[in-house]
């Protein structure tokens, strides 16, 4: 004969516990899965918001972890021994990491930033206004604890690493930078919403060559470099180069890739280039949209005055 059962249990009787810890799941459920929303809508560079998830799952390779794994001897922390590298401990409460929050935490606010859980606390900064400075505290938080990370590896792997004597400045300079990457012409923080873009080389018309480059500095500013490559409309390869540029910033490093990518173009006699730059501020710079910042002026004059030779 059917009969109905509950299915929480082993028996099949109805109990109030396993009732109020199926609800306690769900209710844990729904809650990671807003915080992992808050993660994905993290409005800054790819970088840090896949930290940040890295994060909330517990994937971060502290000391702790790696010796749970055997990939090492002890789970100390490598900055002060006294205590086990956690993620909380490594982030936020070991002595080279809280001192830089209490620069960064209303007075108000520090019980509770200091007094939770991993979840609660990364849950916490990204919905809750807690900063002193006058700017998003959820994108301060992601910028900060990346940069704690990328320290604490520099220090305990790089052997002539300098922590920087302004950490705070560097932050809140990163933060201005994402916060302004936001302001549409009106001056209003909007949420932007990504478009994915199919993107391929297309060959020149009979008799132009292509012209591609492309900068890249490791830290913005950082070790940059560039490089490139002519093609013309065989598809064939023409020349080439790669360049060390010494530490620059990233705009500084997409200019000097197009500058020296037009000295082989012109040397070779080629005067119908067709110049592909993935840097929307560079292509400004270049068609007269946007005249630069003082520290590219030089540059971008010289490069214009290659484009200007008969």
């Amino acid at each position: 004969m059917d009969m109905k059962v509950w299915g929480l249990t082993t028996n099949g009787n109805f109990t109030i516990k396993s009732a109020y810890h199926s609800l306690e799941s769900v209710s844990i459920q729904d809650s990671m899965s807003r915080l992992w929303n808050l993660v994905w809508k993290w409005p800054g560079p790819q970088r840090i918001k896949t930290f940040l998830w890295l994060l909330v799952h517990n994937r971060i390779m502290t000391n702790e972890e790696r010796a749970r794994r055997g990939c090492a001897q002890t789970p100390s922390c490598g900055r002060c021994p006294a205590q086990n590298e956690s993620i909380l401990h490594c982030l936020r409460d070991c002595p080279f990491s809280h001192g830089f929050w209490i620069k960064l935490v209303k007075g108000k606010s520090l019980s509770l930033f200091f007094g939770t859980n991993i979840i609660d606390w990364i849950k916490l900064c990204l919905t809750k206004e807690i900063g002193m400075h006058e700017v998003d505290w959820g994108i301060t938080f992601g910028v900060a604890v990346w940069y704690l990370w990328k320290w604490r590896n520099q220090q305990i792997f790089e052997e002539n690493f300098t922590p920087p004597w302004n950490p705070v400045s560097i932050i809140m300079t990163m933060v201005s930078e994402i916060t302004k990457s936001l302001l549409p012409e009106n001056g209003v923080l909007v949420e932007h919403r990504k478009t994915c873009v199919q993107l391929c080389w297309i060959m020149p018309p009979d008799g132009w060559v292509t012209l591609n480059t492309d900068g890249s500095s490791r830290g913005n500013p950082g070790v940059s470099g560039a490089g490139g490559l002519l093609r013309n409309s065989d598809e064939n390869w023409l020349a080439g180069f790669a360049v060390a540029l010494g530490v620059c910033s990233s705009t500084s490093a997409e200019l000097w890739a197009v500058f020296h990518g037009l000295r082989p173009a012109w040397k070779l006699e080629f005067k119908k280039v067709m110049m592909e730059v993935d840097s929307k501020t560079v292509a400004a710079y270049l068609s007269n949209e946007n005249n630069g910042t003082n520290l590219h002026i030089s540059l971008i004059a010289r490069i214009q005055k290659i484009m200007a030779q008969d």
